[in-house]
């Protein structure tokens, strides 16, 4: 018995279909901080990400997709741990006259991005549970005079730079723990 052929129209499609989905898709993903501010990321490549308020995502995942010119995976990292994910169709061809990236006449320029974060973790241990506690970086040293009396004087007009130590102490429980600020 001989297989019905699949109409021309049909296979072109699924021709047309291969050549748009690739075995891996681009990846945008946007991971939330505050309400407004969202860190992009493209590609898993977190030394190029930035920061983006939230209404550019649109802008931002249409302009996205045009570049890639295929299918691409969007995930909304949430602050309470749930992310939420989306594959989308690549997006439409941009309007006559209008190159990819350009911003029509009567738009606002997009503000620079904030900087990516480079954040020092500190802990130590010995506080009580729900305990305020203090981090203080130490900006200057002195030791104490004979009659056990410290002096530091700071210049307003200089800001100070950490040195070489950070000091966590608990409110109530008064434990401290100095460390080196790396």
């Amino acid at each position: 018995m001989k297989k019905p052929r699949r109409p021309q129209r049909e296979m072109l499609r699924a021709a047309q279909l291969s050549n748009v989905v690739p075995p891996v898709l681009p990846l945008i993903v946007f991971e939330e901080h505050d309400d407004q501010q969202l860190l992009l990321t493209v590609n898993g490549d977190r030394s190029r990400a930035r920061w983006v308020h939230r209404n550019e995502m649109g802008q931002i995942i249409t302009e996205l997709s045009h570049r890639f010119g295929t299918a691409t995976r969007v995930e909304v990292h949430q602050r309470d741990g749930h992310i939420r994910a989306d594959l989308l169709p690549p997006a439409p061809a941009p309007a006559p006259g209008l190159d990819v990236g350009q911003q029509p006449i009567n738009a606002t320029p997009l503000p620079e991005p904030a900087p990516v974060p480079d954040l020092l973790e500190f802990s130590a241990s010995g506080f009580l549970a729900g305990e305020e506690v203090t981090l203080s970086i130490v900006v200057q040293e002195t030791a104490a005079n004979a009659s056990g009396v410290a002096r530091i004087l700071i210049d307003r007009a200089v800001p100070p730079e950490p040195r070489s130590q950070i000091i966590l102490r608990g409110s109530i429980s008064g434990a401290t723990s100095i460390q080196p600020f790396a």
